[in-house]
């Protein structure tokens, strides 16, 4: 019940971020102020660019999955990434994460390695994205007219967020489930020589993937202000702050409206608030095409693998 009202909570958020977006645009349009057919050009280097983005998060959790001792080819585990991806658009923003476990396991890979894989993916993007995001958390904070030092409040943060995560698996870690994901996720937690580097490869091609993505939205900006030397850390901290508050809101399928907003409102101080507008429209086609592009792309990739379950 209460997991329930969290989710038309975030659903109510995003539906709400959503509106406020799309008056804005609708605005802008109105009063022609901006020309959304002028950024098609920037799609092209932008789809590649996120599309490149794609292939290092499937490879990274290739490596994580080789790290966890499955013998997956990288075409299956690519293509099952791939084509499950398209999932974070069905309503409670977890249908990605069901179907890759689900098509996978009719691949015949152990349904408790696949979710402790995953497990770790999520644990080392989210730790990326808040690393990338820190810096810019003393500029939000600023917005709210909050006078708490970042550290401080991105520390406290922390803590409860992994004091809360130890509680929880303290308290479970003899369920059944909870215990079989601990025992799979053992050999990701302590590695031999041969795990840590797989490990270390997958964190590396992750943290190539956000800044690849990032960059794509950079390459939305016509004038090319968003890749300069100074603007272009300022993107890849908003990129990371945007994800990870759509993230973190149960309910909104792919962070949709809640990630346009605060684009928005973020690089509006770099670009002007009618561009701002453009970038953060044009981002979501673009990620949504390129998104559709990727499900096809597993299609094939899947098509004339031998499927076999597990036993």
């Amino acid at each position: 019940m209460r997991r329930g009202w969290l989710t038309l909570a975030g659903a109510g958020l995003a539906i709400a971020c959503l509106v406020l977006f799309s008056r804005q645009v609708a605005g802008l349009v109105s009063d022609g102020s901006i020309d959304l057919l002028g950024a098609l050009p920037q799609l092209v280097p932008a789809s590649c660019a996120f599309l490149v983005a794609y292939a290092a998060f499937a490879s990274g959790w290739h490596a994580l999955l080789l790290a966890g001792r499955v013998p997956a080819s990288w075409r299956v585990s690519s293509g099952i990434f791939a084509t499950t991806q398209f999932g974070k658009y069905l309503p409670g923003n977890v249908g990605h994460h069901l179907g890759r476990v689900a098509l996978a396991a009719s691949y015949g890979f152990p349904g408790a390695t696949v979710v402790a894989t995953m497990v770790v993916e999520a644990g080392l993007v989210v730790a990326w994205m808040a690393v990338l995001g820190l810096p810019l958390l003393e500029f939000w904070l600023g917005r709210l007219d909050l006078d708490v030092p970042a550290l401080v409040t991105a520390l406290a943060g922390a803590g409860i967020l992994l004091g809360g995560a130890s509680v929880v698996l303290h308290k479970q870690r003899r369920h059944p489930r909870i215990a079989a994901l601990l025992e799979a996720v053992d050999p990701l937690l302590r590695p031999d020589r041969r795990s840590k580097g797989l490990l270390a490869v997958s964190a590396a091609l992750i943290l190539a993937g956000i800044v690849l993505s990032a960059l794509s939205l950079s390459l939305l900006d016509p004038g090319g202000t968003l890749l300069s030397f100074d603007a272009f850390p300022i993107t890849l901290g908003l990129f990371a702050c945007a994800w990870l508050l759509g993230f973190v809101t149960p309910g909104a399928p792919a962070g949709i409206g809640i990630r346009e907003l605060m684009l928005t409102e973020g690089l509006t101080p770099l670009v002007g608030r009618e561009q701002a507008v453009v970038i953060a429209l044009t981002f979501r086609i673009l990620s949504t095409g390129s998104d559709l592009l990727v499900f096809l792309a597993g299609l094939g990739m899947l098509s004339g693998a031998r499927r076999r379950h597990p036993g």
